[in-house]
């Protein structure tokens, strides 16, 4: 089990940071984070009205909630940045896919950035979602449908990690 994410405390706001290197064509990625029939397989139901400015929606499949957010950078096969608002409850911020060709497929660096003031304690849950969706992705590109990862046994080594 892959616990490679970093937790990065700039100015005031926590910042999660992963780095994949993922044998699938950068289009394939792309297309798994932007069209609604290819992440319903892997992440969930996803309304992403590609420019900036527009929405992009999660209704996560298992998890019973929703994340809604607005795009505030948009440029296909390269860069998808959104806001994230999951709730009142949840920690507000952003999070930013890059994605980059290398030999043998793509580059991928995600990275969620949390509001000013936010706890890094109260941002270590995302971790374990986080990895357990990354670990998804690959055959969510592939346009196959990948059952929820128990994102629990994530969790609990990255609160081992940070503590």
């Amino acid at each position: 089990m892959r616990i490679d994410g970093e937790l990065i405390k700039g100015d005031d706001a926590p910042i999660l940071r992963f780095e994949r290197v993922i044998a699938r064509p950068v289009a394939r990625v792309w297309a798994a984070l932007t069209d609604a029939s290819i992440a319903k397989n892997w992440l969930g139901e996803v309304t992403c009205d590609g420019r900036v400015g527009g929405r992009y929606v999660i209704a996560f499949r298992e998890h019973q909630s929703t994340m809604d957010g607005a795009i505030t950078v948009f440029e296909p096969e390269r860069v998808l940045e959104y806001s994230w608002d999951e709730g009142p409850k949840i920690p507000r911020g952003t999070v930013r896919w890059e994605l980059t060709p290398v030999d043998g497929g793509m580059r991928l660096v995600l990275t969620q950035t949390f509001m000013r003031g936010t706890a890094a304690s109260d941002v270590l849950p995302f971790f374990g979602g986080w990895e357990a969706f990354l670990d998804a992705l690959p055959d969510g590109a592939d346009r196959s449908f990948v059952p929820y990862r128990d994102d629990k046994p994530y969790a609990v080594r990255y609160r081992e990690k940070f503590a």
